[in-house]
């Protein structure tokens, strides 16, 4: 069983979570956090929106992609000059797994539009089971 947590986020130095959903014309999603706030028991360097996919965990990798990928067209993040300089774009995937082991594998149709729109990808692995 492989279970997917996908979200899209925004990342800024200068903005604040307010100005960050007026510029992408979407409320940020529970997760997202503000710089100068406590967060995880530190205070957060910068600002982060972030929009999770609202597909059901379960579902295959594709969709969550899908989901994100079709939320984020409607949006104006990718207009030239949208967002200052030293905003990071990042595509988060969390993979929740049950087997000895867990391999995911990313279409070139979302690898080509990560690196069109110059968005990171950051993949983390979580097993469900501790078991040896």
């Amino acid at each position: 069983m492989k279970n997917f947590t996908v979200s899209f986020g925004v990342e800024s130095h200068s903005h604040t979570l307010e100005e960050l959903s007026s510029l992408m014309g979407m409320p940020a999603h529970s997760g997202s956090y503000e710089k100068g706030k406590m967060r995880g028991g530190s205070i957060a360097h910068s600002t982060v929106w972030k929009m999770f996919s609202q597909i059901v965990k379960s579902a295959p990798l594709e969709e969550h992609l899908d989901s994100i990928l079709k939320a984020t067209t409607s949006t104006k993040v990718f207009e030239k000059g949208l967002l200052p300089d030293g905003c990071k774009l990042v595509l988060n995937i969390a993979v929740f797994y049950d087997t000895v082991d867990c391999t995911i594998g990313i279409g070139t149709k979302f690898l080509s539009w990560l690196a069109e729109h110059k968005i990171n990808l950051e993949v983390a692995s979580y097993p469900l089971s501790f078991d040896t």
